[in-house]
């Protein structure tokens, strides 16, 4: 772990985030995946609460390593979630981003009953209609919140997405965030939701996100270096 580099990437991090009145505790997701659990508690220790991680079997192990060292923290699952492993999560998972089926959302809700407790979601859209990414098209997100919004268990608090890679093309980029909004909006007139959250924008494109309206930014290599 390179402490020097961390401290660094938080720093520039935290500049950019303060010029537009954002900070690192209330919006930054600090996706942690691969990284030892000495990296997130160090992260822990410069006050970042909420980390990302994309594998069940790794969660498990940090959530259980970190438990008495980090108690506050938030843990996020942003990955591909299989509903045979919801059961390993549930019981502490504060925020599941990668909704997109309602198979999926009865079988956190059922596990969530189990536990004793509410489990915030996300749903997971795809705006950039690629085949290879996972999420809800944009015109079936409306049936899918309308069939699991009154699941026990659950509570919706927003919309995530994955933009397509674009280097280049800054104005297809806030596109695909200007449609996650859009739908948000839709979601609250329509269903009568309060919903919390726009996930979206990543170590590459998070200042463009948060300037489109996200709450939560997804930053791993940005703060960590690369894997």
């Amino acid at each position: 772990m390179d402490k020097v580099l961390i401290d660094q990437n938080l720093h520039r991090i935290e500049t950019s985030l303060h010029k537009i009145g954002a900070s690192m505790n209330e919006n930054v997701v600090a996706i942690s995946k691969k990284k030892e659990p000495f990296a997130i508690e160090y992260c822990y220790q410069q006050s970042l609460r909420k980390f990302g991680e994309n594998y069940v079997q790794e969660l498990v192990q940090k959530q259980q390593l970190l438990l008495e060292r980090c108690p506050e923290i938030q843990w996020h699952f942003t990955g591909h979630l299989q509903t045979n492993k919801v059961k390993y999560i549930a019981p502490f998972i504060h925020t599941i981003h990668t909704v997109d089926s309602v198979k999926l959302a009865k079988e956190i809700s059922k596990e969530a009953l189990k536990n004793h407790r509410t489990i915030s979601i996300l749903i997971q859209v795809n705006t950039s209609g690629e085949s290879s990414k996972s999420g809800v098209l944009p015109n079936y997100v409306i049936p899918l919140v309308k069939e699991i919004q009154s699941f026990p268990g659950i509570s919706i608090d927003g919309l995530m997405t994955i933009p397509a890679i674009l280097d280049e093309d800054e104005e297809l980029l806030r596109s695909e965030f200007k449609q996650l909004v859009q739908l948000k909006d839709l979601l609250e007139e329509q269903l009568y939701l309060k919903l919390t959250h726009l996930s979206m924008g990543m170590t590459n494109d998070y200042m463009i996100a948060l300037e489109e309206g996200a709450t939560l930014v997804r930053i791993g290599t940005g703060i960590f270096g690369e894997r």
